[in-house]
């Protein structure tokens, strides 16, 4: 009886075990088959932020104006150089959300310039970052700043004339990353993606957040020893799927790794085993409940039935091998036998299993869709994302180059100007000027004013390419001074004996006042002295140009200033002042506060622009105080040399 009850229950057992390793086969492949295709385009994305932040550092790298001032800087301490990289790497962090932190090393790892102002001046000499970004550019360097954030940094060196100046380093947040591996995690229960590196001793080191470990990042590791681990096998450049793999938490998982040459990171796309063949589940307990009614219904009939129910067993038979096959809709011809209701009912039964494994399959079916339409709309954002990265790139290179052919634009445009206009002005005044002092023979007066027309327009046209010419070579940090020690006194007095017959054509008062010093008459000054005349002579004509008629006073001055000790020079007129509301643009180039007035005197709107670039060539400073109605005092102040004594009133 047992040996006839267990041959009878052997199709349904066998039945339930075959429907239940296919179906974990088909979910496990399945299941496998999203991981990899989740973690190649995690794979793919990651290489992407990667190439981006390369990509970033190369463009910050090769700014040529920053390695020449942090040369500069290296070499003389100029504090406008380290003011202009100071300026540069401020304005590229407000265009770039994601960088934390810039700063900008010299070759003996002291920061020079840094957007966190207490990081300048620190040493880095000793640290990973500089060490290695002296070498090349490099994007791999993960670490915790001060508030224990995980960040990247992106080193590289600045090379000027096949020499290193410098290192670059940017420091990033792991919000891109962080995005990339968070997005799975959301439309699963248990299943994750997570980024290791390689630590020190070769363990692996969690990268990014773990879904059971938030503060896993930068802490959790992973003992190289245990290659039963989906992060060790990572790491070792195995490219594999794991079926029975343990995770950090001890769990049985299905994972694929990935390795990502270059960056040397590892990436882990996981489940739970539990959670992906969860379906099955349902599929095991209604074998189970199936196979024990079928034991109940066999027991019963072979009791009281014994060989009658011969063919309806073979019936049966049939019927679970075309199951078996995964026939779930097979019908077949009715069950045959004498007691109608007992063989009846288990047919009915039969039936329901029959239907409820073909409702289970069409439900693992549907879910089975369902997660593969999710992966691949999460494939189309990843991979529109990846679009948008690659025509912002594009976007910036072309910006890039409208840059470069801009500057050769200017370059050639100041070329031009030296050759094609400075050159024909140079005989015309010389010749006009022996025409006026009857070198070339007497002219009549009508001629002599013709030719002092001709004269003053060549001498201001000269003068308006002379000034553009400066203002480019300031603008291009390329004018060049000659300091030399130079007498206060005499370069006011030179400017003032210069104006006086202007001034007096005008019936301007033209004075100076100089203080006298302790010991001698002298106030020395360290400067480029054609430079400083430049200065003196664009106010002093200014003060003119806007000074009443007749009424008009102007006073030129020079003393110590007894604050910083340099000397102060300052230029002052009861002229007609400057407005408030203009008072903020007067130091910008062909800004001029009163055009009506400009028309009847001339000008460019370049010589205050100028004035400003000399003074501050020179380390000095400039401003000014100006009463609309009342007039205006110009003031500038100069480093003054070590040989110039102390000033008092005399």
């Amino acid at each position: 009886m047992v040996v006839f009850l267990l041959i009878s229950l052997s199709p349904v057992i066998i039945l339930g075990v075959i429907n239940y390793g296919n179906a974990e086969r088909q979910i496990t492949s399945e299941t496998v088959s999203k991981l990899n295709s989740l973690a190649n385009i995690e794979e793919d994305a990651t290489k992407v932020v990667l190439q981006n932040s390369l990509e970033r550092l190369e463009s910050f790298t090769t700014r040529l104006q920053l390695k020449i001032e942090l040369d500069k800087f290296n070499t003389s301490q100029d504090t406008k150089s380290q003011e202009f990289i100071n300026n540069l790497i401020l304005q590229v962090k407000s265009q770039i959300p994601s960088i934390k932190d810039i700063s900008v090393l010299n070759t003996e790892g002291t920061v020079v310039a840094s957007t966190v102002k207490d990081e300048i001046g620190t040493d880095h000499a000793n640290d990973e970052f500089f060490l290695r970004g002296t070498k090349s550019n490099d994007v791999s360097i993960f670490f915790k700043d001060t508030n224990s954030v995980a960040s990247l940094y992106l080193v590289g060196p600045l090379v000027l004339n096949g020499k290193i100046v410098g290192v670059a380093a940017i420091t990033s947040d792991l919000s891109s990353v962080y995005s990339i591996t968070s997005a799975f995690s959301k439309s699963s229960a248990t299943g994750e993606s997570y980024l290791l590196l390689r630590d020190q001793n070769g363990d692996a080191l969690v990268l990014t957040p773990l879904r059971f470990e938030p503060d896993s990042v930068l802490n959790t590791r992973i003992p190289k020893e245990e290659l039963n681990r989906p992060a060790t096998q990572a790491l070792l450049g195995n490219e594999i799927t794991m079926t029975d793999a343990i995770d950090y938490r001890g769990r049985t998982v299905l994972a694929v790794t990935r390795y990502i040459e270059g960056a040397d990171l590892g990436l882990v796309v996981k489940i739970d085993r539990e959670e992906a063949t969860g379906p099955l589940e349902n599929l095991k307990y209604l074998t189970i409940v199936s196979t024990a009614l079928g034991g109940v219904a066999i027991i019963s009939t072979s009791l009281y039935l014994g060989k009658s129910l011969s063919l309806p067993v073979r019936q049966l038979r049939d019927k679970v091998k075309e199951i078996s096959k995964g026939n779930f809709d097979v019908v077949g011809a009715p069950i045959v036998s004498k007691w109608d209701d007992e063989v009846g009912e288990l047919a009915i039964h039969f039936d329901e299993m029959r239907k409820n494994m073909k409702s289970m399959k069409e439900n693992l079916q549907h879910l089975v869709q369902e997660k593969t339409k999710e992966l691949q709309a999460a494939n189309t954002r990843l991979e529109s994302t990846n679009m948008s990265l690659q025509s912002l790139n594009k976007v910036l290179e072309e910006q890039k180059e409208q840059l470069h052919e801009a500057d050769a634009i200017k370059e050639e445009f100041s070329a031009m100007v030296t050759h094609e206009l400075r050159t024909p002005l140079v005989p015309v005044i010389g010749y006009t000027e022996l025409l006026l002092d009857g070198t070339l023979g007497s002219l009549t007066e009508k001629q002599r004013e013709t030719v002092k027309v001709i004269n003053t327009s060549a001498s201001s046209l000269l003068q308006l390419i002379s000034d553009l010419l400066d203002a480019r070579k300031l603008e291009l940090g390329k004018m060049k001074l000659e300091k030399r020690e130079a007498s206060a006194k005499e370069l006011v007095e030179h400017c003032v004996n210069a104006f006086k017959p202007l001034a007096q054509a005008k019936g301007i008062h033209l004075t100076t006042k100089v203080e006298q010093e302790q010991f001698n008459d002298r106030l020395m000054i360290i400067s480029d002295a054609k430079r400083m005349r430049q200065v003196l002579d664009n106010l002093v004509n200014n003060a003119i140009k806007f000074s009443p008629a007749n009424v008009g006073k102007i006073e030129v001055s020079v003393k110590k200033e007894d604050i910083r000790g340099g000397m102060l020079f300052a230029v002052k007129d009861n002229g007609t002042g400057i407005p408030k509301n203009k008072q903020h643009n007067i130091f910008q180039k062909f800004y001029q506060a009163d055009t009506s007035t400009t028309r009847n005197a001339g000008g460019t709107g370049l010589g205050l622009a100028i004035s400003k670039g000399i003074i501050e060539a020179h380390d000095g400073r400039i401003w000014f105080e100006s009463e609309p109605g009342v007039g205006s005092t110009f003031f500038f102040s100069i480093p003054a040399s070590l040989n110039s004594s102390v000033a008092i009133t005399g």
